[in-house]
């Protein structure tokens, strides 16, 4: 699908290109936007293969569906395998808000996960829009229980889907971010389903409550870009540049959210390094990149009437510069109320928005977390998108099963040896 990532790679661009100063990086993991951009210096990082054999494969979940034709990705849902040569566990990981299986952080994960001895599935995020499109059964994400009710049907269809080479010992699961948060859903889930059996589910730096996380985030938002996407009317000159000079030098680079941060990461290689609410600004337009392409794709597989005209086709030469300038206005608590609400309360009137709020939250199932042996988490004590008391939760539930790093930011630490071997020591550990 063309997506809003080029029109926030020019807001986030030129607010980089405004907002640096000259001056040293030092340690990036003394300052969580910073780590949350930088990631982890090369000499710090985990020793891994630099590529690992790979397959894209396609399932069709439903095959009667006839999404608008401007979704490029619009017949099959997509997934990354790699697998192992005889038997092996099978990992599956669940991409963070927005991703796709293809995202920078998900081939990292694929290459630990793969170097530990797993075939590997990666699965682009119930947020994502090839997800919407293809494998989501009501095109809506944010109700917890439905994006986890699709992501359960879409593992077991690609469980099916798998070839018969690819002879699997047991089943493990892992995500980042939003997508640990689903990973925790789902291994409440299978508790009871016993479809998969998890032997481990690994937790990297979930949020707690998806609805406080995307509040912090709009708020950030809002105080390092003040005036919105309309900001890059003044700063498109200076952002071009940026972006010009990096995707030149980076031949078959994709445009998506990832991208501002490797821009960044040039710019700050260079000594220039942007101040801190710039930072905030630039991660914060990142979320808001992902919200505003939830926004157009729910609002466009619905008909339209928010940030697509109502009832207008939109085929693969349709001009999306309007829906998208509108998405990328919208903060996800705008989502929230004026498609997410209506859509779910109209299906059942007790889902209202406070029904919503509580659903996603890892409080619905602590008692699972608390007791659930084969359960981990990964995740760092300055990461953003948790408020103090969700810092507690996670302390308090999940006691020496958690690995809190101090300091890392949100997946800023993600490469780093040390939170590679916090993986692996918890997956390769004594069986519960």
């Amino acid at each position: 699908m063309r997506s809003v990532t080029v029109v926030l790679v020019l807001v986030v661009g030129g607010v980089l290109a405004l907002g640096a100063r000259a001056t040293e990086p030092g340690d990036p993991f003394r300052d969580p936007y910073l780590a949350t951009v930088v990631g982890t210096a090369r000499a710090d990082q985990a020793e891994l293969p630099g590529s690992v054999p790979e397959r894209i494969r396609r399932v069709t979940r439903f095959p009667d569906r006839e999404p608008p034709r401007v979704f490029f990705d619009r017949d099959a849902f997509a997934y990354t395998l790699s697998a192992q040569r005889g038997e092996a566990p099978l990992m599956f990981v669940v991409a963070g808000t927005g991703a796709t299986h293809r995202s920078g952080k998900m081939r990292f994960l694929q290459r630990v996960f793969f170097d530990a001895g797993y075939h590997v599935v990666l699965l682009s995020s119930p947020t994502a829009p090839d997800f919407l499109v293809t494998a989501s059964e009501a095109s809506m994400p944010g109700w917890m229980e439905a994006d986890v009710s699709d992501l359960y049907a879409v593992m077991q269809t690609v469980r099916d889907d798998l070839p018969r080479r690819v002879a699997v010992s047991r089943v493990l699961l892992s995500g980042y971010s939003l997508g640990a948060s689903q990973a925790a859903f789902l291994g409440a889930l299978d508790a009871r389903e016993r479809v998969f059996d998890f032997e481990r589910i690994l937790l990297i730096n979930p949020s707690v409550n998806l609805f406080t996380s995307v509040r912090i985030l709009d708020r950030l938002f809002e105080a390092g870009l003040p005036d919105g996407p309309a900001s890059a009317e003044r700063i498109i000159t200076g952002l071009f540049a940026e972006i010009s000079a990096y995707t030149r030098e980076q031949r078959g680079v994709e445009l998506d959210s990832e991208l501002l941060y490797r821009v960044a990461e040039r710019m700050i290689a260079e000594g220039r390094v942007p101040r801190r609410e710039t930072l905030q600004g630039m991660i914060a337009a990142v979320f808001r990149l992902a919200s505003a392409n939830i926004v157009f794709t729910a609002d466009a597989l619905r008909g339209g009437g928010h940030v697509v005209e109502r009832d207008v086709p939109l085929g693969v030469t349709t001009s999306l510069t309007v829906p998208f300038k509108r998405s990328a206005r919208w903060p996800f608590e705008r989502y929230v109320d004026d498609l997410l609400v209506p859509y779910w309360s109209g299906r059942d009137p007790a889902l209202d928005k406070e029904a919503l709020i509580r659903g996603s939250d890892l409080a619905v199932i602590r008692d699972f977390l608390r007791d659930a042996d084969h359960v981990g988490l990964v995740t760092n004590a300055d990461d953003f998108i948790l408020s103090p008391a969700n810092l507690a939760f996670l302390r308090e539930t999940f006691g020496d099963r958690a690995t809190i790093f101090p300091s890392g930011g949100h997946c800023g630490n993600l490469q780093h040896r040390d939170t590679v071997a916090a993986m692996r020591a918890f997956l390769e550990g004594p069986q519960p």
